[in-house]
């Protein structure tokens, strides 16, 4: 392969992505799923803050500047998720107070597990949670927010997570 070619390397599919969670749901407990979310969401989180685009496009100039936690947790909603999850998040809460309620209908993460069997759903459902939980405790950290994320799934195939930070 020519070296040229190697940006286009760096794009991952969404299909890609929920084919590699797929398989490390299955064979992984919720703690492990966790720490690979914090591992993905604090490389991911660190690339858009250094300038870089996401799916490896070109820089989009100037990296954010965050100075509080609200667009601390603005930033991971709309960019890192976006660039994870291929849109931003559907809803964003906050009380003021350091509690944020993030509300995103049709999470990669979460939809997938719907798709199964209602027995594959129960079984699976909390390891998907567990991971797109991770991804914004490491993009959280990558911003500097020390955060507790807690993870609940809806009816209707999406998710909410209330946010802490500390």
């Amino acid at each position: 392969m020519a070296t040229g070619s190697t940006t286009s390397m760096k794009n991952v599919s969404i299909t890609t992505l929920e084919y590699l969670l797929n398989e490390h749901c299955a064979r992984h407990s919720e703690a492990e799923l966790h720490a690979l979310g914090i591992a993905v969401g604090t490389k991911a989180a660190l690339r858009l803050l250094e300038g870089g685009a996401p799916q490896g496009g070109p820089p989009q100039g100037d990296p954010p500047v965050l100075r509080t936690p609200l667009e601390c947790v603005k930033f991971v909603c709309r960019d890192v998720w976006a660039a994870l999850e291929g849109r931003a998040m559907d809803s964003l809460r906050t009380n003021h107070a350091g509690t944020f309620l993030l509300r995103d209908a049709g999470a990669l993460c979460y939809r997938r597990c719907w798709a199964g069997a209602p027995e594959e759903t129960l079984g699976s459902s909390g390891r998907f949670l567990a991971f797109s939980g991770g991804v914004l405790v490491g993009a959280l950290a990558a911003t500097g927010v020390a955060a507790k994320v807690e993870v609940a799934g809806t009816e209707t195939g999406g998710a909410e997570y209330t946010v802490e930070v500390a």
